[in-house]
């Protein structure tokens, strides 16, 4: 299956804060603040599908209207920090989603079939 990862060209998402540049993490702070809900946007451990976040599982989504919904908003300003969406063939045994998001066991493991810039999704 596809999964959808925004991520920096180095693999970074946008909220591995300290993985990112200074300009990167003060342009995001406003969307950092913005999906402090919980409702719309829980945290893994918060969601009640997921519950929990393995040290070796990273953020996705399993379609790219989920990721549009996610990121409604701050897609042009992602592509401008250099963010770019990732389109990873996992299996699904490697993958747990919910309504909101997914999560990618071991996404190193598996082959990136496009990279996308966030703008071209509008």
């Amino acid at each position: 299956m596809h999964v959808f990862r925004v991520e920096t060209l180095d693999g970074n998402g946008p909220y591995q804060r300290s993985r990112l540049t200074i300009e990167q993490r003060n342009k995001l702070e406003d969307m950092y603040n913005d999906h402090c809900n919980e409702f719309f946007h829980p945290a893994p451990w918060s969601d009640r599908y997921l519950l929990t976040i393995a040290e070796n599982e990273y953020c996705g989504f399993i379609s790219i209207a989920q990721l549009r919904k996610w990121f409604a908003g701050w897609l042009d300003i992602l592509a401008e920090l250099e963010f770019v969406v990732t389109v990873y063939d996992v299996p699904e045994d490697a993958v747990r989603s919910s309504n909101h998001q997914a999560l990618i066991r071991n996404k190193g493991n598996y082959p990136q079939v496009a990279v996308l810039l966030p703008s071209e999704l509008g």
